[in-house]
């Protein structure tokens, strides 16, 4: 099969984000801070037939699992101690684990060099570049202009904070490839007429690994099933429900193993004995995790300030005012999705924290809605990339996005740390935290 171009320019720039996120991951620890750790101890705890369960070693007080948790993401029930994180993902990966021990003899802690990158390659890496390839497809069948469609590829590829999380183990970057192909799916039925089942088993899988990756992703996935279930009743009862009823009951079942009886995930009951037993970093959280600052000035930072969506990734105004603007009429139950959803997590999670997601950069509890700001971009793009003036500032505003990925993959700790507006903020004594 001939390839044209179109296909190749996405390939090659598919390839070239690929490259960089493999050279840092390579420079980069394989496991270097408590948000990844805690996740990869589960791993390891599943591999060694403990289950769920952590633990102290009790009779010299030492952390027997091989990654310090440092008292952050970990929680006690009982006099057992399990990790904070959702347990279904670190469950699918100790199976992949499992078949590379097997396979090869190499486990985590002793070859971890090999075994968490070559498992990052396959969760984080592999699905991004599917999921810039895909992208360039659909907005190439949507009709979008060559310069359009260059641009938008060059931003997903290397615009956005998934390109920066893809060299470490986080939920974020899982749900959102995974929230993009539900959506890629969802359009090829809607818009393209291709009402084959595995278009629908794959949306319906897709959607609710989304949801196990990311809880606040419960109302996307009813938006999806409104919209299918709209022409497509006997379609998605049939062969897109079910997938989302397995990983459902798989993500209740894993919750009730790593909790020692609980259906209720831990991060749902943070106020709660779990967390603050005697010695927890939440008796007296340090830093980030302290702050507390006035609600409106939280809103502020988590839109234009030092964990800004629109301050660190600036190529991300472009999509705010394609999903406002509605320019493209086949889009806009795309749109629709994404502006609910936005809006609604801002809302959410002004009300409800405090700390910007605790040290990490950029506003990670909103990148699984990056792929949808990414495809309200394109009809704005387009419509206007003719302009000098408007290309001027596209191009500053993708600059200024990738010189901030380029940030986050720096440094010893990669994305776990400042960015550089919170470390400009810091300096100036706007922030004291």
């Amino acid at each position: 099969m001939q390839m044209n171009q179109s296909q190749f320019q996405a390939n090659l720039v598919a390839l070239l984000a690929v490259g960089v996120i493999l050279g840092a991951m390579l420079r980069l620890p394989p496991v270097y801070c408590v948000n990844d750790a805690s996740r990869w101890d589960t791993v390891w705890a599943l591999l060694n037939g403990r289950g769920y369960v952590l633990d102290y070693n009790w009779s010299d007080g030492k952390f027997e699992a091989p990654y310090d948790l440092a008292n952050c993401d970990q929680v006690k029930i009982g006099n057992r101690f399990y990790s904070s994180k959702p347990p279904l993902m670190p469950t699918v990966l100790a199976g992949i684990a499992w078949v590379v021990r097997a396979v090869t003899g190499m486990q985590i802690p002793e070859r971890d060099d090999f075994v968490v990158r070559f498992i990052l390659l396959l969760v984080n890496v592999l699905p991004f570049a599917i999921m810039v390839i895909l992208y360039a497809g659909l907005l190439e069948r949507l009709g979008y202009g060559q310069a359009a469609r260059l641009f938008c590829i060059a931003a997903a590829a290397f615009g956005t904070y998934i390109t920066a999380y893809s060299v470490t183990l986080n939920n974020h970057t899982i749900a959102a490839w995974s929230a993009f192909f539900a959506l890629y799916c969802i359009i090829r039925i809607k818009h393209e007429q291709q009402t084959q089942w595995r278009y629908f088993v794959l949306c319906g899988t897709f959607t609710g690994w989304t949801v196990a990756n990311e809880m606040v992703a419960a109302p996307f996935a009813l938006m999806i099933y409104g919209w299918l279930m709209y022409g497509h009743s006997k379609q998605t009862l049939k062969y897109a429900v079910a997938p989302s009823i397995v990983l459902a009951v798989a993500y209740l079942f894993t919750t009730y193993l790593a909790t020692g009886g609980s259906l209720v995930p831990n991060y749902l009951v943070f106020h709660s004995p779990r967390y603050f037993y005697p010695g927890s970093h939440w008796l007296n959280p340090q830093g980030i995790d302290g702050a507390n600052d006035p609600k409106w000035f939280y809103l502020f930072n988590l839109t234009l300030g030092h964990h800004g969506i629109l301050s660190l990734s600036p190529v991300m105004l472009i999509a705010f005012y394609g999903l406002v603007r509605q320019t493209k009429k086949s889009l806009r139950a795309v749109n629709m999705i994404a502006l609910v959803n936005t809006v609604g997590l801002l809302l959410f999670y002004t009300v409800r924290t405090n700390n910007y997601g605790g040290g990490a950069q950029g506003p990670r509890w909103f990148f699984w809605l990056i792929p949808m700001w990414l495809i309200a971009m394109a009809p704005v793009v387009d419509e206007h990339i003719s302009s000098t003036a408007f290309r001027g500032l596209a191009m500053l505003a993708l600059l200024v996005s990738i010189v901030t990925v380029g940030h986050a993959m720096s440094g010893p700790s990669g994305p776990w740390s400042d960015s550089w507006l919170i470390t400009m903020m810091r300096a100036r004594g706007w922030i004291t935290y």
